[in-house]
C-alpha cells in the first residue's frame, strides 16, 4: 500500500515538471518581465551575417512594448547568424522609435542609444566572467569558476536581505539581474555596488565586470545564441539561457541596501612586494595624472560632455 502510494507520487512529480522552455518562449518571457507598458527598449545585433554581404556589420532598432513580438521573431532570426544579440538594458526615450521604428536596419542608418537617452535605471546587472583570452567562447572548466563567483555573490546578497532575482547562463558565464529604481545619473552608485563586488568576489580565475555600470549598456538576450570567436574542442558557442526568472517585474533593490554594499567598496590589497608596491604607486600616479589633462589630450572627446559619450555594450 505504501509502495504503491510512493509510486504514485513520484509519477505525479514527474508530470507536474514544467516542459523546458524554447528560446522563443524564454525570451518572450524574458522581455514581458524587463520591457514595462509604454516603454522603449533597442535591439542590437552584432556581426551579423546577411546574405549578398561581405562585411559582417552591426544592426540596431527600436521596439516598444506593443511590438515586443517582432522584436522576439527579430532575435531569434539573428541567433547563430552573428556573434551576439542583445538589448539596451534600461528604457530609452520613446522619441527614439524615429530612429528605426519596431525594425532592425544596419547601424550605419541607424544611431544607436547613448547615456542621455535612457529614461530610467531598472535593472543592475552582475556580469561574472571567467578569465580567458579575449574573444573567445569558455570552456566548461572556465564556467565552473564563474558559477562559484556568482554563487558566492548570491549567498551574500540574501544574506543581506536583497529581493528576488533573475539568473542568466549567458553562454560563458552568468548574469545576475536585480530590479533597481534609479535616475541615470545615479552619482555612480552601481559602479561603487560593482567595484564592492568585485574587490570583495572576484578570483584569479573568474570577475565581476565592473564595466557594466553604464546606464546604456547593451546585456544578451536570453534565447539567443553567444557565438563569439570559432568554435574549437570544448569552446563551443552556446544558446544564453534563463536559469531563474521570476513571475512578474523585479522587486527595485533598496536604495539603502545599495548604499550599505558601495560603503564597501575598498582598494585591493596589494602584496606584500616591494616591486608590486612600486608599480602600484606608479599606475596610482599615473591616472592622477591623465585625469587633470584636457580631454583632448587624455583621450576623451573634448566637443562633447562625458554624459555624451558612446556608451560601450
Amino acid at each position: 500500500m505504501n509502495k504503491t502510494n510512493g509510486q504514485g507520487r513520484q509519477r505525479n512529480r514527474a508530470s507536474a515538471k514544467k516542459p523546458k522552455k524554447t528560446p522563443r518562449e524564454e525570451l518572450t518571457r524574458w522581455l514581458e518581465m524587463i520591457v514595462k507598458p509604454g516603454e522603449v527598449t533597442e535591439l542590437f545585433v552584432k556581426d551579423g551575417i546577411r546574405e549578398g554581404l561581405d562585411i559582417r556589420p552591426n544592426f540596431s532598432g527600436f521596439y516598444d512594448s506593443d511590438h515586443l513580438s517582432e522584436l522576439v521573431n527579430e532575435a531569434v532570426s539573428w541567433s547563430g547568424n552573428c556573434a551576439g544579440v542583445y538589448f539596451r538594458m534600461n528604457p530609452v526615450l520613446p522619441a527614439l522609435l524615429a530612429r528605426s521604428k519596431n525594425r532592425v536596419q544596419p547601424s550605419r542608418s541607424v544611431q544607436a542609444a547613448s547615456r542621455d537617452d535612457v529614461v530610467r535605471r531598472r535593472l543592475l546587472m552582475i556580469d561574472v566572467d571567467p578569465i580567458r583570452p579575449s574573444g573567445i567562447s569558455a570552456n566548461e572548466e572556465e564556467r565552473k569558476a564563474a558559477v562559484e563567483v556568482a554563487r558566492a555573490i548570491l549567498k551574500h546578497l540574501k544574506s543581506e536581505g536583497w529581493p528576488r532575482h533573475a539568473t542568466v547562463d549567458t553562454g560563458n558565464g552568468y548574469s545576475i539581474f536585480f530590479g533597481v529604481d534609479l535616475p541615470p545619473d545615479d552619482e555612480d552608485l552601481v559602479r561603487r555596488v560593482l567595484k564592492s563586488l568585485d574587490n570583495r568576489f572576484s578570483t584569479d580565475k573568474a570577475l565581476v565586470d565592473t564595466s557594466v555600470h553604464d546606464s546604456a549598456r547593451l546585456a544578451r538576450l536570453p534565447g539567443t545564441k553567444n557565438c563569439k570567436g570559432d568554435e574549437v574542442d570544448d569552446r563551443t558557442h552556446r544558446i544564453c539561457r534563463v536559469l531563474k526568472c521570476p513571475d512578474g517585474a523585479l522587486t527595485p533593490v533598496p536604495k539603502e541596501l545599495l548604499e550599505r554594499l558601495a560603503a564597501q567598496e575598498v582598494a585591493p590589497t596589494i602584496p606584500d612586494n616591494p616591486e608590486a608596491q612600486q608599480v602600484g604607486r606608479v599606475l596610482s600616479q599615473a591616472l592622477a595624472y591623465v585625469r587633470k589633462m584636457p580631454p583632448a589630450i587624455s583621450g576623451k572627446r573634448a566637443t562633447t560632455p562625458p554624459s555624451a559619450w558612446p556608451a560601450r555594450w
